[in-house]
């Protein structure tokens, strides 16, 4: 099961995503992603849609208690998106109210989602029906490149190719599956997001490479710009203590998820502690919750006094 070539990790992104999307295509796919529910659930009754008046994790496709949630049903939804996409497109800049003629409300508050549903659709449509593209025949017997169709997030894809295969090839492939223009994100064996760090390291022998998975190292010189964020507030700002009582358990899950070993863990809390004591914080603000919070996730605890 030896690969013929390495393999790299590539990123594409889709140009003026909102204001190339056609407002009768997304309706188009709206549409048409209800009907491929209503296919997929086998359902035969009325669509309808239940939002929790509480917890948005208990909103689920059907009926419920009217006590417990707002129902609404498909030509309700549906009036809502036709609304939005036709005819919330106005805006003001500098005192001057704007009207957007092309594509869907750059800004708006479903925007994001209207144009994810597009891509999905057009995924459905074509990528279901399709075999990957680079990565076939040999590379198949690997588990670790498998799946490996192209993963979306919004208007950014990623995937993985062989280093021989042409990248506008691939490009223009994909350009056919969302009928977009894309362009070059970047391309090498480290994917890093604004969590996350993916690095694929290659075997010199023709085997199957390695994937690693990390917490992303924010304090890095390599770190891009916009990657450069705050995770934590300043010691001196008003409520960071109990900010920190939510941060440090997202932290130290996030130390749980982004890893293939416990050593990888191991690395992730390191960096958790680094950056924690470099914004030289109370102790007792974060070394309890954090310590308590990985014995929860059975990882290894810090030598923290």
């Amino acid at each position: 099961g030896k690969l013929p070539d390495k393999v790299t990790f590539w990123e594409l992104d889709i140009v003026a995503m909102f204001p190339n999307l056609s407002r009768d295509r997304v309706w188009a796919a709206i549409q048409e992603m209800f009907t491929i529910v209503r296919r997929s659930r086998r359902m035969r009754g009325h669509l309808r849609f239940a939002i929790n008046k509480i917890d948005r994790k208990l909103d689920r496709i059907g009926g419920g208690s009217p006590d417990l949630f707002t129902n609404f049903t498909k030509q309700q939804v549906l009036d809502f998106v036709y609304f939005d996409i036709y005819c919330n497109d106005l805006f003001v800049y500098l005192n001057v109210v704007y009207r957007q003629i092309r594509g869907i409300a750059i800004g708006g508050t479903c925007s994001s989602q209207l144009a994810c549903a597009d891509c999905m659709v057009s995924e459905y449509n074509y990528l279901q029906t399709v075999p990957p593209f680079a990565l076939q025949g040999l590379a198949s017997l690997h588990p670790c490149i498998l799946p490996v169709k192209p993963g979306r997030f919004r208007d950014n894809c990623l995937g993985m190719k062989f280093v021989s295969t042409s990248f506008d090839d691939l490009q223009s492939w994909l350009e056919g599956v969302y009928n977009l223009q894309l362009q070059c994100e970047g391309m090498g064996d480290i994917w890093t997001t604004l969590q996350g760090e993916i690095q694929v390291d290659q075997a010199t022998d023709h085997s199957p490479p390695i994937i690693h998975i990390r917490l992303a190292d924010k304090g890095t010189k390599f770190t891009k710009a916009h990657q450069c964020l705050m995770r934590y507030p300043d010691a001196y700002a008003p409520k960071a203590p109990r900010t920190l009582k939510s941060l440090v358990p997202a932290m130290s899950k996030n130390c749980a998820y982004y890893r293939d070993t416990l050593a990888d863990a191991q690395s992730n809390i390191e960096l958790v502690v680094r950056d924690l004591q470099g914004k030289e914080y109370c102790k007792r603000w974060w070394v309890p919750c954090l310590k308590g919070c990985l014995d929860k996730w059975g990882l290894p605890l810090p030598a923290l006094s």
